[in-house]
């Protein structure tokens, strides 16, 4: 965050004028405090992206400066820049550090907000008209879940007495039947996946067949009676191209592989089942 470098080492004879003509290339300056022990300090106005810019005068440092054609000892000087302590700097750089403080936890506050899931509505109050209402919904595939939740709370709260329990028991058989719906939900589920199964597996059976077919051209074209006749750069590409094919042959193969021994444990987990079940 420093915007002030000290320069030592300056002629003499050096006025300001110099100073700017040697180090405006630097950036823009703001102020030059010289002294008479031949240094100065310079502060630059540096926007933040620009801070860098400050970096391009140390790198004048070491530097021999000559004012004109004179040899005079008081014309010549050998520059000495280093980063300088200024308060103002100081107090800049504090102030930038607690705005990108700021910024930060105003990003992580937002990015909280963002993933946190909203709040459930509160839960009405029971009533018989609320509890025809929640009745239907636990026969509903898409409103079961909220209606169960409301079936739930209730129970907790107290709600069931002796004047309400024929309903909670009609909505809890209700709950009762979903289980049914469920299950057939998943098996059919499960069907999916397994056609899924099936036809990634013929695909890739597909894919090795075609592997094969590559891999028989690259080796044929290997054989002395073909290969004699291919250039030098022409040999070397198709021996590349083999070893490649050779490679992801083997890696589709080795799935293949990995997927009929998952199916004949599958198998075999199901005989023993069915010998135990006997």
């Amino acid at each position: 965050g420093c915007k002030t470098v000290f320069v030592g080492g300056l002629p003499e004879n050096g006025t300001e004028q110099i100073i700017v003509e040697v180090f405006e290339q630097c950036g823009e300056i703001i102020a030059i405090r010289k002294s008479k022990k031949n240094f100065c300090h310079i502060r630059f106005h540096i926007r933040f992206a620009e801070e860098y810019m400050v970096d391009k005068a140390l790198y004048l440092s070491g530097y021999r400066i000559r004012l004109g054609s004179s040899t005079d000892k008081k014309d010549t000087g050998r520059l000495h820049v280093d980063f300088a302590q200024a308060r103002d700097d100081l107090y800049e750089w504090e102030c930038k550090q607690r705005m990108l403080a700021r910024e930060e936890r105003h990003r992580r506050r937002m990015e909280e907000e963002r993933l946190r899931p909203p709040s459930p509505p509160p839960v009405v109050h029971y009533s018989d008209h609320e509890c025809s209402i929640v009745a239907e919904k636990l026969k509903d595939d898409s409103k079961f879940s909220e209606a169960v939740q409301t079936l739930l709370t209730w129970i907790e709260r107290g709600e069931v007495n002796r004047r309400s329990a024929n309903n909670f028991y009609s909505m809890i058989q209700s709950a009762n039947s979903h289980v049914r719906r469920l299950v057939n939900e998943k098996a059919a589920h499960e069907k999916d996946m397994e056609e899924a199964k099936e036809k990634f597996k013929q695909a890739l059976s597909g894919i090795l067949i075609q592997f094969e077919q590559i891999v028989a051209v690259y080796h044929s074209a290997s054989k002395q009676k073909a290969w004699d006749h291919f250039t030098k750069a022409q040999r070397k590409n198709i021996s590349v191209w083999c070893k490649q094919a050779e490679e992801i042959r083997n890696i589709h193969n080795d799935e293949l592989m990995g997927i009929r021994r998952e199916e004949e444990m599958e198998m075999s987990d199901e005989e023993i089942e069915e010998t135990t079940e006997k």
